[in-house]
């Protein structure tokens, strides 16, 4: 009866230390508190009234300031764009802390096949897009901040 007890007193020892062990680990660990904060833009692209037929989808485009002087070249001062939505949605990108120009646009073309021949297009000056959005609207980016910038479309 004296070893059987022995034997679970070494069992309950083993899992106290892996237990502890275990906990060591966790508290290790990087929390969400140490996790690099990025920078970038998230909000929502609200869409207004019935998008028409030639529209196959609206997403957000951003560029470098430089395109505003150089609409010929746009691609070459692409940054990112959106997911491409149908209707209302919400949208989040990482960017580098800097001055970037936004503008919504209309993708007149299956969203798939803009996405897949996109250097083909971009390096177009005829691209298979409408601009929704009145200008081009500029936003600083901060270091380490993610800035809530909505976007509304009227049809």
């Amino acid at each position: 009866m004296n070893h059987l007890g022995t034997g679970q007193n070494k069992i309950s020892w083993i899992l106290s230390i892996l237990l502890a062990l275990g906990l060591g680990l966790i508290a290790a660990c990087d929390s969400p508190s140490d996790l690099e904060a990025v920078s970038g833009i998230q909000g929502e692209i609200q869409i207004n009234g019935t998008i028409p037929d030639s529209i196959k989808a609206v997403a957000l485009v951003i560029l470098l300031p430089e395109a505003y002087n150089d609409q010929d070249n746009i691609g070459k001062h692409l940054v990112n764009y959106s997911d491409p939505l149908s209707a209302t949605g919400e949208y989040y990108t990482q960017l580098k802390p800097g001055l970037y120009m936004g503008v919504i646009v209309g993708l007149l073309i299956d969203p798939g096949v803009f996405v897949a021949n996109l250097d083909d297009y971009l390096a177009n000056t005829d691209l298979p897009i409408v601009q929704l959005s009145e200008g081009l609207n500029s936003f600083l980016v901060e270091e380490y901040e993610m800035q809530m910038i909505d976007w509304s479309v009227n049809f």
